[in-house]
């Protein structure tokens, strides 16, 4: 048996595993928005595992950290890019941006996006990430750059926040207010958590082969 990590006595009991907030967040947003095309159920099954992982950013350990200081990395060379090609070169890239108006708003969103995440992943867990407020801000950004994104978003987000509600570790929902829910039903890696994945699975394999046989139910009838 290999040794188990102080790292992992801490987390475990603490925080729902990051397969069954994909697997449930990901039937969750399908169930709810019902796409009707290809590429919406690209789109559902990609923004919806976003929002349903994106709150984990918080905790030094998990893949959305990672990922987050890999992105802050590329954000400052970019800056320090901007800088260098403006001085030497009186080029600015961000007022080529700006002046584009189909570019300059997608600009804006990905960079207040970003933003956020960067000044959530070094908050407490379940705290700013795990809010109201941070949903509200992140689909905000996110609808600056495709407004089609929101609602997959959101009710990925809003998955995850409720799941962890039955945890045992409070979740500040209406940050920066004192308190938070915590309900101490289950724990990471737990029964409660493995069968969650199981279900959610499972919901997303019906979810996926019902709205394809949908789609192709719609593509005969305007074939008639």
């Amino acid at each position: 048996m290999s040794a188990l990590h102080a790292s992992d006595f801490f987390t475990k009991g603490r925080i729902m595993t990051g397969k069954t907030h994909a697997a449930v967040g990901l039937g969750t947003a399908l169930a709810v928005t019902q796409p009707s095309t290809v590429s919406g159920l690209v789109l559902a099954a990609g923004t919806g595992m976003l929002g349903a992982l994106i709150s984990d950013i918080d905790v030094g350990t998990s893949k959305s950290h990672k990922d987050a200081d890999r992105i802050t990395l590329i954000a400052v060379l970019l800056v320090a890019a901007e800088i260098a090609l403006n001085y030497f070169c009186n080029f600015s890239i961000w007022e080529k941006i700006r002046n584009d108006k189909s570019v300059a708003p997608v600009a804006m969103g990905v960079i207040i996006f970003i933003a956020v995440c960067a000044f959530g992943k070094n908050q407490p867990h379940r705290s700013f990430m795990h809010s109201i407020m941070a949903m509200a801000i992140l689909s905000g950004a996110l609808s600056m750059v495709s407004v089609q994104m929101v609602p997959y978003f959101v009710v990925g987000f809003a998955s995850h926040l409720v799941l962890d509600c039955f945890n045992r570790k409070r979740v500040r929902i209406l940050y920066p207010l004192p308190g938070g829910i915590a309900l101490d039903f289950c724990k990471a890696g737990g029964f409660v958590d493995s069968l969650l994945f199981k279900l959610g699975s499972v919901a997303v394999i019906f979810e996926i082969v019902y709205l394809a046989v949908r789609m192709g139910e719609s593509w005969k009838f305007f074939q008639m």
